[in-house]
């Protein structure tokens, strides 16, 4: 399925969707049509990127695996240069400052209008 899927999403846009500036400035509006086939190709490629992050994800961790079972941190294959690091990073547990420290957390936290597009 996830070929099919792949081999769906082609890396150039389809012409119906290429529209140029100067036509969509005159258009104001595309035709229902138009729209139906970009939200189509966004939930086609919406798809695909899952499919492709969860197959990324399980090669590193193949990756990952081999590296440790050789023992080595770094790897030189092919024209390939992989490293494995391990390392400790900080993090901010926001929701126990605000609970202890609402009057200081009021004072940094700040709102802007941002407007998302969600395709379901």
């Amino acid at each position: 399925m996830k070929d099919k899927i792949l081999k769906k999403i082609s890396l150039k846009s389809p012409k119906e969707i290429k529209l140029s500036e100067k036509e969509l400035i005159r258009r104001k509006r595309r035709p229902d049509k138009t729209v139906l086939k970009i939200v189509e190709r966004y939930n086609d490629i919406q798809v695909a990127e899952k499919l492709l992050k969860a197959e990324k994800e399980e090669l590193k961790k193949v990756i990952n695996n081999e590296m440790q079972l050789r023992g080595i941190q770094e790897l030189l294959i092919g024209d390939n240069r992989v490293l494995r690091t391990n390392y400790q990073q900080e993090q901010f547990n926001m929701f126990s400052f605000k609970v202890n420290n609402p009057d200081l957390y009021e004072n940094y936290t700040y709102y802007k209008n941002i407007t998302k597009i969600t395709v379901r």
